[in-house]
């Protein structure tokens, strides 16, 4: 049970630190599955898209030249409030997205557009936060960027969910994390052994 107490308290601790009053990162603490209509290739996939990852970025196929409606996607199985995202560029180069449109959908089939966005972004490693304006009940934040920096789209990112200071809430999620984390060491266990 230590380690549960322990875990709620930094989750807590670093909501209130690094994020809006009342939001959680849904990205960072894994209940957010990542998606994107391509990548450049592994080292920038979205795997990379994490905030403040110190290495490389999110970047689609086509981040130069005819880019033809990428997107990176945020998703859940089950609905949550989201209140806005938080941005930032490639870790290691002059690359990130100045306009992006925010698009929402609660089936992945119906999308409502809440907004087009200046990132505000100048440099590589500022983060800005974009707020939506309100609380949005989704299962999907989809980003599409519409003009980035000349190098290329690079995007790093968060999305902003709303906490729940439950504590049986909490304590799923502690559970939903460790889960992930013993599946994630099973994979590493296997391909060590692959020859």
């Amino acid at each position: 049970m230590f380690n549960k107490q322990l875990f709620i308290l930094v989750l807590l601790i670093g909501a209130v630190v690094s994020q809006p009053a009342g939001t959680l990162p849904g990205i960072q603490n894994g209940y957010l599955i990542m998606s994107s209509t391509t990548d450049y290739n592994a080292e920038h996939s979205v795997f990379n898209s994490k905030l403040n990852r110190p290495i490389r970025a999110w970047c689609p196929a086509t981040s130069v030249v005819g880019n033809n409606g990428e997107w990176i996607m945020a998703s859940s199985i089950t609905p949550f409030d989201v209140y806005g995202i938080s941005i930032q560029g490639r870790y290691d180069y002059d690359q990130w997205v100045n306009l992006f449109q925010i698009q929402v959908s609660l089936d992945g089939f119906a999308w409502t557009t809440i907004g087009t966005y200046n990132s505000g972004l100048t440099d590589r490693n500022t983060v800005k936060y974009i707020d939506f304006g309100g609380v949005r009940r989704v299962r999907n934040v989809l980003l599409k960027p519409v003009t980035w920096h000349p190098n290329g789209i690079a995007v790093r990112w968060e999305v902003l969910m709303k906490i729940k200071l439950e504590i049986y809430d909490l304590l799923r999620l502690y559970d939903h994390v460790a889960t992930r984390e013993a599946e994630y060491v099973i994979i590493l266990s296997d391909t060590d052994y692959i020859t």
